[in-house]
């Protein structure tokens, strides 16, 4: 059993290290597909008007590179696809960009989501983690689990992994934890996608808007989250 506990282990450390490989890789190829336009945009004495036409004029191929880096970014722990996300809004505007991020933070956490569903029987990962986010302990208990998972992936501030994981703990099935995936996500991938074509198109209102959003969505889900502790501490 023992020998067991550390195979996993490293497993678990050996994908985060591939999908951190995988994800350079990605980077720069996409980065090398795309280098004479990211160059000539960076340049002040560039027409900026023709240059944003260009910059957007992208296929499938880009748009699927760009889906398997945020897939990859928003499964590793190490990283964040938070980046990716705006930058698919730079690049393929808000609507597409939206598609995007959904598409590929929920691949991401569905990944790993079934990676836990595969060893939680074997490995309690839980006993490696040695400052548990007290945020998701008292998410767990709430009575609608369905609920408390979509809100774990709302918040931002709590990382994607350890609600992955709480899905697991919960038992829920997977179809159920995959529906609260994909709703847990569509808030930030909405407001990264619209914050990116804000930023690419210099549109300082919209970006305010979308940091202002994101901020209310941290504070509404803690307060939420609050709310529900401390009636729960009173009943």
């Amino acid at each position: 059993m023992t020998e067991l506990h550390i195979r996993n282990r490293k497993l678990l450390y050996c994908l985060s290290s591939l999908g951190i490989v995988l994800a350079a890789v990605l980077i720069y190829v996409i980065f090398k597909n795309n280098e004479t336009q990211y160059l000539q945009f960076l340049d002040p004495k560039h027409d900026k008007s023709v240059l944003m036409h260009t910059f957007r004029d992208r296929g499938p191929k880009d748009a699927l590179l760009l889906i398997l880096l945020t897939a990859i970014t928003s499964a590793v722990p190490a990283l964040s696809s938070s980046v990716i996300c705006i930058f698919n809004g730079v690049c393929f505007g808000p609507v597409i960009g939206l598609l995007m991020n959904i598409t590929g933070n929920s691949l991401g956490n569905a990944l790993v989501a079934g990676f836990f569903t595969k060893f939680d029987e074997e490995h309690d990962f839980s006993k490696e983690t040695k400052r548990p986010n007290r945020i998701l302990e008292h998410l767990a208990h709430f009575k609608n689990k369905m609920v408390a998972l979509i809100l774990g992936y709302m918040i931002p501030i709590i990382p994607s992994f350890l609600v992955n994981y709480m899905g697991v703990r919960l038992k829920m099935d997977f179809k159920k934890q995959f529906l609260c995936i994909v709703i847990g996500v569509l808030p930030t991938s909405f407001l990264y996608a619209f914050g990116g074509d804000a930023i690419f198109k210099g549109n300082d209102l919209r970006l305010i808007i979308s940091t202002l959003c994101i901020i209310l969505l941290v504070v509404g889900g803690v307060t939420f989250y609050r709310k529900k502790h401390d009636a729960k501490k009173t009943n």
